[in-house]
């Protein structure tokens, strides 16, 4: 609109030199109507911007990456003169990343109207993208003047990762493998010797080192003790947080979503752990809303420090069976301390890179334990991926 206000001043500079090198009565009327214009632009301009509102409506979606999605947008105009013009902006980010992007949408009001409409998006990665309507600016018919609103609203939305369909194996006796938990199924039974389930009537076919003595000869009656099941973790999933780029985050993500995923269809008890400022966090995960929830948490941890600090990973005391570290570059002395930590009986190293590298040296030490995996390409899809616990 810059072109408009040049031609108008341009339009007042002649309209003054005739005023002021030949004289007469018709050159100041020309010059007080131009100056009029303006000012009854500006008034209507500030007219309306009084009655033009903008709000974003919240809407739940489950969006994954790749996948368009829409957010609505109301504009309503309550004053009595039309809008004619008027441009948004959106900036729009991903918490995993400091990259923005910045978006136009132009609009025009009738008097005493709204107007919806739905902005579309595209990402290309997973995370927790917010989408802040910046500013407006509202211009009069003639587009001389504008006027910016600005801190309109934001919208939120989650996209998750492609989820990528893995086949995992676990052996029966894997799933039943004794941890130490702080709690116990309530209705099946297990074999940890430190809890008691219940006690019932003997059947045929019980252990005798079942049977409770001394509630038996109270009852007159066999009765045999059932041991508790802990429902502690048999897996747990380690992600490495110290991701270089938004595509290797999302590829871990895009993994560690999968993997849980198909541990939670199958039934299997696991973790979702991280380290984080000198500590090991770690949540326990049973349901699929459970998975979600952590994601959430991962996709707001920034990226970490290239040096671990190792001894956090000595005070974990879980004893679970298997140990999966997903990660994009690990040292071999960090990979040959965390996985020689007691409380783990068998470890599993994914190098999930964006670039080739040479793992050789991982390869040798960990042989079939040590899975390599390319960043997925455009479409974001894993390689498939058979495991046996």
């Amino acid at each position: 609109m810059l072109y408009r206000k040049i031609i108008y001043f341009i339009i007042i500079l002649i309209t003054a030199f005739i005023v002021i090198m030949y004289p007469g009565s018709v050159p100041p009327v020309l010059l007080g109507l131009e100056i009029c214009f303006a000012v009854g632009s500006l008034l209507f301009l500030m007219f309306v911007v009084s009655g033009f509102e903008i709000k974003i409506e919240k809407r739940k979606q489950i969006v994954f990456a790749n996948e368009e999605w829409k957010i609505p947008i109301v504009a309503k105009n309550s004053s009595w003169l039309p809008i004619p013009y008027a441009k948004l902006y959106f900036l729009t980010y991903n918490h995993m990343s400091k990259k923005k992007t910045l978006q136009t949408v132009f609009l025009k009001l009738p008097a005493r109207d709204q107007l919806e409409t739905e902005l579309i998006m595209k990402s290309e990665f997973c995370g927790i993208v917010e989408v802040q309507a910046k500013s407006c600016r509202i211009y009069e018919p003639f587009c001389l003047f504008g006027w910016t609103k600005k801190r309109l609203g934001i919208y939120q939305q989650i996209i998750l990762p492609k989820l990528t369909e893995l086949k995992i194996e676990c052996m029966d006796q894997n799933r039943y493998f004794i941890t130490d938990a702080k709690e116990y199924d309530n209705r099946k039974p297990g074999e940890d010797p430190s809890e008691i389930l219940r006690f019932r009537d003997y059947l045929p076919g019980d252990r005798m080192s079942q049977i409770n003595w001394k509630l038996s000869a109270r009852k007159n009656t066999l009765f045999v003790k059932e041991r508790s099941l802990p429902l502690g973790c048999i897996v747990e999933l380690a992600v490495d947080t110290r991701y270089t780029s938004l595509k290797q985050a999302d590829a871990l993500l895009q993994t560690l979503y999968s993997f849980s995923w198909a541990f939670v269809e199958q039934k299997i008890r696991h973790c979702i752990s991280w380290y984080q400022e000198g500590s090991i966090v770690s949540y326990n995960i049973i349901k699929e809303e459970e998975i979600l929830e952590v994601i959430k948490m991962l996709m707001l941890v920034p990226a970490q420090a290239k040096n671990w600090q190792l001894e956090a990973w000595e005070q974990r005391n879980d004893i679970i069976y298997e140990r999966i570290l997903l990660t994009d570059f690990i040292r071999e002395e960090e990979a040959d301390f965390i996985f020689h930590q007691p409380n783990s009986k068998r470890n599993v190293l994914f190098l999930i890179q964006e670039e080739e590298r040479d793992n050789q040296k991982l390869k040798e030490q960990y042989g079939e334990d040590c899975y390599e995996i390319h960043v997925p390409n455009i479409e974001n899809e894993l390689p498939s991926i058979w495991l046996v616990i």
